[in-house]
């Protein structure tokens, strides 16, 4: 009787396991449902504008919440829902954006100042330039930025584990394995990277593409020095105490940092020289 028990329980509990019957909330999939039709309905008309979606997104953000399922489950879903072709306009959007100007210069409606017969031509010329790229390029070019430079780091920081609560400097060794980590990167990485590109081109074995210039490899060398996930992952891994394992995280953060400062300061250099050889030729 007690093992008819503990098997019956088992597959109880397997089945609601397997099938979520009792965790997933069904008014959360009403209000999902409606979103995903407010951004059809939105893309069936025409709209472009990433504004118009904020609305419709939401609600199919708050219907996943209500469910009971991970809210980030909607970027899957609006993501496959955006467009990767443009709207279909009267003409190539280059050919309408030429008309439109050709339009405006014609005309002495610029010169007034007239927004009566400015509003139609600067809405068709707003709607051609965004068409230009396929909506899914345009959100993708618009996020990049935010995903780079915020999201991601802020990630990897969160999944890897890192507090610096439990940091003491003041313990043996940890200054020099945090001044190690972080050297490591600053200068290890340049001089490994470039090191090895210009033994293999010495060698032979290679040789740089049109372009490229040494300049180039050793800004490559310097942003190589920011490390988050790896450089982390294998501090946890060399080190068994606390105190050196949190040092090394600290060292990790500030050469990534220094590295980042010294690859921005190394790339603006590199681009207002070319540009000043630009200007000469």
């Amino acid at each position: 009787m007690p093992l008819a028990f503990h098997t019956s329980t088992y597959h109880r509990r397997a089945d609601h396991s397997l099938l979520y019957s009792g965790g997933l909330q069904s008014a959360g999939f009403i209000v999902a449902s409606l979103g995903i039709l407010m951004v059809i309905g939105l893309q069936h008309v025409g709209h472009g504008s990433a504004l118009t979606y904020i609305l419709p997104g939401a609600a199919v953000w708050i219907g996943f919440l209500m469910t009971g399922a991970h809210p980030t489950l909607v970027g899957v879903v609006l993501g496959l829902m955006r467009p990767v072709r443009s709207i279909p306009l009267r003409g190539d959007p280059f050919e309408v954006v030429s008309r439109v100007l050709s339009e405006l210069r014609s005309s002495n409606a610029v010169a007034t100042k007239d927004t009566h017969r400015l509003d139609i031509p600067l809405l068709k010329l707003r709607v051609a330039q965004r068409e230009i790229l396929p909506p899914v390029v345009r959100v993708q070019t618009t996020l990049h930025p935010w995903v780079a430079y915020g999201v991601m780091p802020l990630f990897a920081l969160a999944n890897a584990g890192v507090s610096l609560t439990g940091v003491d400097l003041a313990s043996g060794g940890a200054p020099l394995v945090m001044l190690g980590v972080g050297v490591s990167l600053v200068a290890g990485k340049p001089i490994g990277v470039v090191g090895a590109t210009w033994l293999a081109v010495r060698l032979g074995w290679c040789r740089l593409a049109p372009g490229v210039t040494w300049s180039s490899v050793c800004l490559v060398g310097l942003l190589a020095g920011i490390g988050f996930t790896m450089s982390i992952f294998i501090a946890m891994l060399a080190f068994t105490d606390e105190r050196l394992e949190n040092a090394a995280k600290l060292g990790v953060l500030l050469g990534s940092l220094v590295a980042a400062m010294l690859g921005l300061g190394w790339g603006t250099a590199c681009v207002r020289r070319l540009g000043g050889q630009r200007d000469q030729n």
